[in-house]
């Protein structure tokens, strides 16, 4: 009996210290990472992105939010929102703030994350650990709301949908999915506008469906 205690405390300590990094420090090391993607079905010399994801925007995240507004001083061709945005309602406001600060030459499109549905606490996700990927599910976010002033501030937001962009006369499709794990994606129907012969880039808050989304032909995501 002793050894099992043993290895139980041990895992929820490691699932604490898990937790607390996640909750307490990561979500306060801004940073700005930049990576070159190499692909031959590129039709442009050179398409530049500017991602953010996982903002987790609350009530008093303005440090964040400078962080992020500070971002549209790069000179990009598309800005990328690929979910976790809000923590909770009160996170809004400050997306909507982010996204009228980026300049970008084509637009800003926006995927949705898990926490962009639902207000998701520490104790849910030790409950999805120890349960093996159930969902319990808190109060539910504003998302209609959310959908709503990312719109007006000048963003695309697609859930299960495309939209193709003309890039230096060249066909760029942009996919947008649902989340895969609060959300339902559909990824037959976010692909019948996309056009055979475009530039595929998915944008997507989880990797579950990556082989789905290789299958289909998609070029980036």
């Amino acid at each position: 009996m002793l050894p099992y205690l043993l290895l139980a405390l041990a895992f929820c300590s490691l699932l604490g210290l898990f937790l607390y990094y996640s909750y307490c420090i990561e979500p306060y090391r801004f940073r700005v990472l930049r990576r070159t993607l190499h692909s031959r079905a590129c039709p442009a010399d050179v398409i530049r992105v500017l991602h953010i994801t996982d903002s987790h925007f609350k009530l008093g995240d303005e440090e964040k939010l400078a962080f992020a507004k500070s971002l549209g001083r790069y000179e990009v061709d598309f800005a990328f929102l690929t979910g976790d945005l809000i923590e909770d309602a009160s996170g809004v406001r400050y997306c909507a703030d982010m996204v009228r600060s980026l300049r970008p030459r084509y637009g800003t499109f926006v995927a949705l994350g898990g926490h962009d549905y639902f207000e998701v606490t520490c104790f849910e996700v030790m409950l999805d650990a120890l349960t093996r990927g159930g969902r319990h599910r808190s109060m539910p976010n504003p998302t209609e709301e959310l959908v709503r002033q990312l719109t007006d501030a000048g963003a695309r937001v697609l859930v299960n949908e495309a939209t193709t962009v003309d890039v230096r006369g060249h066909q760029v499709a942009i996919v947008g999915l649902d989340d895969p794990f609060f959300g339902c994606p559909e990824i037959e129907k976010a692909w019948r506008n996309v056009p055979e012969s475009a530039f595929t880039m998915v944008l997507v808050h989880c990797p579950d469906v990556v082989d789905e989304i290789a299958a289909r032909g998609a070029d980036v995501a």
